[in-house]
């Protein structure tokens, strides 16, 4: 049993991180409309409690938070990354959050130390 709890804590979960992200990006940005001079504020605070909360999880991993947010206009956005790692630890996340005015693209990676 103690193998599978030391596995449990050192795998990177997606629904787990998925929650934190989502909570994160509805507590700093929630039903606000699409602000440019506020674009920069929501990103750093999206990030920083993402990451905070992640760190309280006190799992062994190095995290990487990317967000991107964008003005709802008609215009495309596309996004790929890759990794080189220990696929059966490590491991990443997209959220994708929208409302009526912006879209929100917040990629976490999670790496086992």
């Amino acid at each position: 049993m103690e193998d599978f709890q030391g596995s449990e804590e050192a795998t990177f979960v997606v629904d787990e991180v998925s929650s934190i992200v989502k909570e994160a990006v509805e507590s700093v940005i929630g039903g606000s409309a699409y602000q440019h001079s506020k674009v920069n504020q929501w990103t750093n605070n999206v990030v920083e409690q993402t990451l905070s909360q992640l760190s309280k999880l006190g799992k062994p991993f190095k995290y990487i938070v990317t967000c991107v947010i964008m003005q709802k206009n008609g215009a495309g956005l596309h996004s790929a990354s890759s990794c080189f790692w220990d696929s059966s630890t490590d491991g990443s996340c997209t959220v994708r959050w929208e409302n009526k005015t912006m879209y929100c693209i917040i990629t976490t990676f999670g790496l086992s130390i």
